[in-house]
């Protein structure tokens, strides 16, 4: 039996309160994503979600 995935919603919109230039908040997001798949290369990972939690809980360096 599958275990029950929580779905959590990430806004965008608070990646653009940290950052004067929002898309500097979305190209940090996209590197450290594109870290952690060269790291675990699993496809079904989720890791834009995981870089968002990282960059708002302050572990991304701005």
């Amino acid at each position: 039996m599958k275990k029950k995935e929580k779905k959590e919603y990430l806004p965008i919109e608070d990646i653009w309160k940290r950052y004067d230039n929002r898309y500097k908040g979305v190209l940090k997001v996209a590197e450290e994503a594109r870290r952690l798949f060269e790291i675990t290369q699993e496809r079904d990972s989720e890791f834009i979600s995981k870089a968002i939690q990282k960059l708002m809980n302050g572990k991304l360096k701005k």
